[in-house]
């Protein structure tokens, strides 16, 4: 009898224990189920909360790059985001925020709340810390800050975390986006066969005189479709299309200078491109060079102006209309005496990357296989055939493209107007 006893006694207060592990491993798995479940939930609106600042820096970015757009380069060089500016890419990215969702709630990008600026315009250097640096002075990238917490959209609330007092969660995401660098050229949009080196452009908006190739910091490129002068000739001439490019790709380039046949039709590719330009005043009284036409919306006329509607200019072509007519730089002037020659050309080159050893101090001659760094635009003011083959032309630095251009480019050149995602 005592050992029976003494036996269910025992079963019993294993049953005791069993209740205790029971409840304590109930304990656990509801803590794990709240864990998975409501850190799921947040990773999950974190998510969309991050989708919603990606969409909405990439929409307000995007209407800075067509204000960009729709200025001259000179404008582009002193613009400061004004109110009605800030206002309307501020409204877009609050407008694309408040169509997408997070946690089943709409989103809501303020201006500024609680001192806590949610969509702000400024600067995007990664050679800085921190990269983004707000400011109204040329701006170029735009940073938003979705957030569900006690600031604004109200912090998602848990489902199982209450049980051990945590009721709700504070989520927020930002994204920055950038106008960067052109990385893709269009087939075609490259007329000119010429490539710079990014060392040119540390000495960005100073003149560029090309001839020849050793000792400049600039070379004749066939791209990638053959590296020999009739080549060359063709893409000047239209007969063959530049292909489409990219950055971080290789193209060819060639050593020494172009046959005079090469550089003749270069000199009349830069009369059919550019436009004439004639001696003008700006508002303080200074000589500039101004257009000769310009068309409605005040753009120049590039190519063949006819004489009879334009006296002071020297006709690109003969009497039958098609024998295109040489002017060597001091050929027949306009009549106030300025040079045939006096045209602008504003057209995009491809940049290479070269790094100088430390010992030397000057370009190398691009004669080989060189990476493209990224787009630039060059202003050329001067083409001189034979016997100088020389052109001559101006870097245009912190430029915006005028087309719908991607960035995603090196550090040089023309930047694109459709932003990227940059932090």
């Amino acid at each position: 009898m005592n050992f029976s006893f003494k036996l269910l006694e025992k079963v019993k207060n294993q049953a005791g224990v069993s209740a205790v592990i029971i409840a304590i491993v109930l304990t656990m798995l509801i803590g794990f189920v709240a864990l998975a479940v409501d850190v799921g939930y947040m990773y999950v609106t974190k998510n969309e909360l991050q989708n919603v600042a990606d969409a909405a820096a990439l929409a307000a970015t995007r209407r800075l790059g067509t204000i960009y757009q729709g200025m001259g380069y000179d404008a582009q060089q002193t613009y400061v985001c004004g109110d009605n500016d800030i206002a309307d890419i501020k409204g877009v990215a609050n407008t694309v925020a408040y169509n997408n969702k997070a946690g089943g709630e709409y989103i809501i990008v303020y201006d500024t709340i609680e001192g806590i600026s949610e969509v702000e315009i400024g600067v995007w250097d990664p050679s800085n810390t921190p990269s983004f640096a707000a400011t109204n002075n040329q701006p170029d990238a735009v940073r938003v800050t979705a957030r569900r917490d006690g600031v604004a959209n109200d912090p998602i609330i848990t489902f199982f975390a209450r049980i051990f007092g945590i009721d709700t969660v504070d989520v927020l995401a930002d994204a920055t986006a950038a106008l960067t660098s052109q990385g893709t050229s269009e087939p075609g949009e490259l007329e000119l066969p010429i490539g710079i080196s990014t060392l040119a452009l540390e000495e960005c908006n100073d003149p560029i005189r090309f001839s020849p190739t050793q000792d400049s910091c600039a070379g004749w490129t066939s791209f990638d479709l053959g590296a020999n002068d009739p080549t060359i000739q063709d893409i000047i001439t239209g007969e063959t299309l530049s292909p489409e490019l990219t950055s971080g790709k290789s193209i060819n380039f060639i050593g020494g200078d172009l046959s005079d046949g090469t550089f003749n039709e270069l000199l009349l590719l830069f009369k059919d491109r550019g436009y004439d330009v004639k001696v003008g005043y700006d508002d303080d009284g200074n000589e500039i060079l101004v257009p000769v036409a310009t068309d409605g919306e005040g753009n120049p006329i590039t190519g063949h102006l006819n004489p009879e509607s334009y006296p002071e200019v020297v006709p690109l072509y003969a009497t039958d209309g098609v024998t295109r007519l040489y002017y060597p730089e001091a050929g027949p002037p306009y009549k106030d005496e300025t040079p045939r020659n006096r045209h602008l050309w504003p057209t995009k080159v491809v940049v290479y990357v070269e790094e100088v050893p430390d010992d030397e101090t000057e370009c190398g001659n691009p004669n080989q296989s060189m990476i493209i760094d990224g787009f630039a635009t060059i202003l050329f003011t001067d083409v001189m055939g034979p016997p100088d083959k020389t052109v001559i032309g101006q870097l245009l630095c912190d430029q915006y493209s005028d087309d719908d251009t991607r960035g995603g480019g090196g550090d040089h050149g023309t930047k694109g107007t459709i932003p990227g995602l940059v932090e």
